[in-house]
């Protein structure tokens, strides 16, 4: 493992322990058995640290995208739609860092963590549906204006997922219920965009969800 690497392991271990605010250069170093030197050698302070993982994040989720695309290019539906399987997909990947992510994300100060993750998602996001959205406009869809149209259903899909979160955080039917009802409301609300009957989500998010707390339960993660 490089420098760097152990740098970024390290801290992320310790904004997971000690919080972002409270993490200092120097607990970064000790734990990474750096020196200063090398430290600033590759950041120049926690929040650089901080943009490094969320770019990573977001080269990883752009990877997920970018493979939906090159396998059904010439289908855009199924890529418009798949964008839920990449996402559930790359959580998925994930599950098994779910404890120390979860320490992570929920530990007092690291509103910075959340702030950056989910601004660098949806940006990504709204970027991708922009250019499926232009590439298939009078061919498979129907849009007046994609720039705005994708900045709206982005928008949307983050807080689907943040439904999903707080499902999770929260199980019980009437959750379930809710968020079976905020997805069928966003299948009919895309499709009278877009003027086409074919984008089906909710199954997609279902699946996934239900998944995940069975996962959460194996791994008896309480939320």
């Amino acid at each position: 493992m490089s420098l760097k690497d152990k740098i970024i392991e390290s801290a992320y271990q310790l904004f997971s322990t000690k919080g972002f605010e409270k993490t200092t250069i120097t607990d970064i170093v000790k734990a990474s058995d750096s020196s200063k030197g090398g430290f600033y050698h590759h950041f120049s302070s926690k929040e650089d640290i901080v943009s490094y993982i969320m770019n990573r994040y977001v080269e990883d989720i752009v990877v997920f995208y970018n493979k939906l695309y090159e396998s059904h290019n010439n289908d855009l539906i199924q890529v418009f739609v798949g964008v839920f399987d990449a996402i559930n997909d790359f959580k998925r990947n994930q599950f098994k860092e779910w404890p120390e992510m979860l320490k992570m994300l929920s530990f007092p100060g690291n509103d910075l963590i959340i702030m950056k993750m989910a601004q660098s998602f949806e940006e990504a996001t709204i970027d991708f549906y922009e250019k499926l959205l232009i590439k298939g406009n009078n061919k498979v869809w129907t849009v007046d204006n994609p720039k705005h149209v994708a900045g709206l259903w982005g928008r949307e899909l983050i807080r689907i997922y943040s439904e999903v979160t707080k499902t999770l955080y929260a199980w019980s039917d009437e959750s379930l219920n809710n968020l079976e009802d905020l997805l069928s409301f966003n299948e009919q609300l895309i499709e009278a965009i877009l003027k086409t009957d074919q984008i089906k989500i909710k199954d997609r998010v279902l699946l996934y969800i239900r998944e995940a707390k069975s996962v959460l339960d194996e791994m008896n993660i309480q939320l």
